[in-house]
Order: C-alpha cells, then sequence, then structure tokens
C-alpha cells in the first residue's frame, strides 16, 4: 500500500527568527491489515524537525496515547525512533536514534537520547516512530505529541505541535477473511437435518463447495 501525502505544517510560512520546527512530515505511513498489526514493527508517525536560525538540540520527546487507545506496555509494547534519511516512512536501513521499552502499563512515555539529537543552522530532518503492538480485538493504539512535550537544549517550544497518528485499529469487519489469523476457523459447519438420503447429501456436497471456495478466498487475498 502505498502511503498517503499529507501537506508539512499548520502555519503557512516558517518563522522568520532563531525558531524550531516539529510537526508531521510528508508521509502517513499506512495501517496494517488487522492480520499483521501484531506481528512486526510498524511505522506510525513521521515527524519533521528543523533548527532555524541557530544551532539546537532534542533533548527528549514525551508521547502520549489518546483517551480511547491501548495504553504503553499494554498494547505498545515497544517504541524505536528512526532518523528517516530517506524521506519514504520505512525504517529498513536507517539509524535507529533511540528505542523505548515500557516497563508499567501508562498513557505517557519518554524518549530520551543517550545524546541530546543535535541540529546545525538551519538544519532539517525526517524522522520516523515506530511501534510493536500487542492490541487485543476490537482495540485501537493511537500516539500524539503534545505542546510542549519536546525538550530543546535552547529551553523553547517548537513549532507545530500537537500532532497524532492514525488511529492503529485491531478491528474486523465481519466477512473480512484478511482479518483472519492463521489458525483461525473459517465457521463452517454441517448440521444434520431430517431429509432423505440424496437432500442430506446434496446438502452436505453444497457447504463442503462453500467452505473450499472461502479457503481458497482467504489463500488468496493473504499472499
Amino acid at each position: 500500500m502505498t502511503p498517503a501525502p499529507l501537506n508539512f505544517a499548520k502555519f503557512a510560512f516558517e518563522p522568520t527568527v532563531e525558531a524550531f520546527i516539529f510537526t508531521k512530515g510528508s508521509i502517513e505511513p499506512p495501517v496494517p491489515a488487522p492480520s499483521e498489526i501484531n506481528k512486526s514493527s510498524v511505522g506510525v508517525l513521521q515527524i519533521r524537525a528543523k533548527s532555524i536560525k541557530r544551532s539546537d538540540k532534542i533533548k527528549k520527546i514525551i508521547l502520549k496515547t489518546s483517551s480511547k487507545s491501548v495504553n504503553f506496555k499494554d498494547g505498545i509494547t515497544q517504541i524505536d525512533l528512526y532518523l528517516d534519511a530517506n524521506k519514504d516512512a520505512r525504517a529498513e536501513g536507517e539509524e535507529l536514534l533511540a528505542t523505548v521499552v515500557p516497563s508499567e502499563a501508562s498513557n505517557i512515555l519518554d524518549i530520551v537520547f543517550d545524546q541530546p539529537l543535535f541540529f546545525g543552522i538551519d538544519e532539517e530532518k525526517t524522522l520516523l516512530l515506530v511501534a510493536k503492538f500487542n492490541i487485543p480485538k476490537e482495540e485501537m493504539a493511537q500516539i500524539s505529541i503534545q505542546k510542549s512535550k519536546v525538550k530543546l537544549d535552547s529551553g523553547d517550544d517548537p513549532y507545530g505541535l500537537p500532532i497524532k497518528s492514525k488511529e492503529f485499529s485491531y478491528k474486523c469487519e465481519e466477512g473480512d477473511l484478511t482479518c483472519m489469523e492463521d489458525g483461525d476457523d473459517i465457521g463452517c459447519a454441517v448440521t444434520a437435518l431430517e431429509e432423505t438420503e440424496s437432500s442430506r447429501y446434496m446438502i452436505f456436497a453444497a457447504l463442503a463447495f462453500f467452505c473450499s471456495l472461502a479457503l481458497a478466498v482467504r489463500r488468496f487475498l493473504l499472499k
């Protein structure tokens, strides 16, 4: 699935004085199919960061889950922050800047760098927030960065906040075979009916045919 482009920031022009921009990047990572969402790391938020007319450093980023989201640790088991040098919202081959594994359930999580992330004068970086999920069925995860929750060496508040990710849901629509995980029962059953021998045979054959067809469609969609 090709990620959808977004507008960079909520302001029309960059500041003309010393400032720091921290806002959404140009690509919003796609939401995986429910059957895949808990299986591997998922890009959740691309970030555009720029220091204007001065150098600066990011010392800490404080994440928060939305009110309807699962918490860190409960459904969000790990957060990684990458330098997205290719600006394609993909972590493969990119530099890992920080990893946080939540030790307790909370709606707040701090990303603290071993060494503050340095920005030269007018330097821009694209960052990518990546999560590992363990979302229960019918639940969802959503991560935000609120105002004043990016801590800079200069002590200033960045322009462009708050920002938030899409909703990453583990919710299955009825009849969506791509939502099923390996080992899930397709749900077909044969019920005994008091009919003639030939009628029972025809009913059994029809049910067996539709079960086989459903399994074939599922395998095709999951390729």
